[in-house]
């Protein structure tokens, strides 16, 4: 959470070298959580499956 405050100060400076590096790390940033969430659900969806497949087993 800091590295966003810190990251959006910098998207108000004044040197625009400053702005796009700022700008640049937001939209790295927003990518790495959609990778992180589509993972998350991914393993979701292959425990789920997995735990269907060993009670039809039983």
């Amino acid at each position: 959470r800091y590295m966003i405050l810190v990251v959006r100060k910098a998207v108000f400076r004044r040197e625009i070298e400053v702005r796009v590096s700022a700008t640049s790390a937001i939209v790295h940033l927003i990518l790495s959580e959609q990778k992180i969430g589509k993972m998350d659900s991914d393993s979701v969806s292959e425990i789920s499956s997995q735990a269907s497949c060993s009670q039809q087993a039983e």
